[in-house]
C-alpha cells in the first residue's frame, strides 16, 4: 500500500542530500566572491560551477588516456586473471 511513497522517497532523497552538501560546500566561496569580488550571488554560483566543471574536464583530458589504457589492459587480461583467481580459490579450498 505504501510502496509508491517509498519509491518516491528513494528517488528524491539522494538529489536533495547532494544539493544540501553542495550548498554547504559552496557557501563560503559564494560569500567570498560576493563580498570581495562584488559579484552577484547567482554569478558567483555559476563561476564556481564553471570552475569545478573546468577542473573536471582538465582531469578527464589529462588522466583519461592513462585510465583508458589501464582499462583496455585489464579487459585484455581478464580471462587470465579469472583463471588465476579460480586456481587460488581451488588452492584455498584444498587447504581446509
Amino acid at each position: 500500500m505504501f510502496q509508491p511513497i517509498v519509491i518516491t522517497l528513494k528517488t528524491l532523497f539522494p538529489p536533495i542530500v547532494l544539493s544540501g552538501v553542495l550548498y554547504y560546500l559552496c557557501r563560503p566561496l559564494v560569500r567570498l566572491l560576493h563580498t570581495k569580488a562584488k559579484l552577484p550571488k547567482g554569478i558567483a554560483v555559476l563561476a564556481i560551477y564553471a570552475g569545478a566543471g573546468g577542473l573536471f574536464a582538465l582531469l578527464l583530458f589529462t588522466a583519461g588516456p592513462a585510465v583508458l589504457k589501464q582499462f583496455t589492459n585489464f579487459i585484455d587480461h581478464f580471462p587470465e586473471l579469472t583463471a588465476q583467481a579460480k586456481n587460488w580459490i581451488g588452492q584455498l579450498q584444498d587447504n581446509k
